[in-house]
């Protein structure tokens, strides 16, 4: 098994609306100690820092680029019922990253740490 990296955890950017907030998605991949990772492949955690941790709300896999998978219309969805369960607490994504090397991707490898993340 090839060994990754784990990256983060990143701020989303959100904004604070009167009935909930709204995340920024398109403003996350243009902070800078993100953007290189923006055309990585792997898993991604989106959660919740509130008090002195973190709690995960969803596990997700990207073969193609985590720009392209992250905030996906699907996703986005399911981050904004997730982040509603929550009065306080700020969003943020962690990356999980494949290994960089010559050849195909093996997305075998990304859905076995997907599963394990879960």
């Amino acid at each position: 098994m090839a060994n990754f990296y784990i990256e983060g955890p990143f701020d989303i950017p959100c904004e604070h609306k009167a009935a909930a907030r709204v995340i920024q998605h398109k403003d996350f991949w243009k902070q800078a100690d993100v953007q290189p990772f923006a055309d990585e492949k792997g898993c991604y955690v989106f959660a919740v820092r509130a008090g002195k941790g973190y709690t995960p709300i969803y596990v997700g896999k990207a073969t193609k680029t985590f720009k392209q998978e992250c905030f996906n219309a699907s996703n986005r969805h399911k981050y904004a019922s997730g982040l509603a369960d929550y009065k306080r607490g700020s969003p943020l994504m962690f990356l999980v990253l494949h290994p960089k090397k010559k050849g195909k991707t093996n997305a075998k490898q990304i859905g076995e740490i997907e599963d394990f993340l879960i």
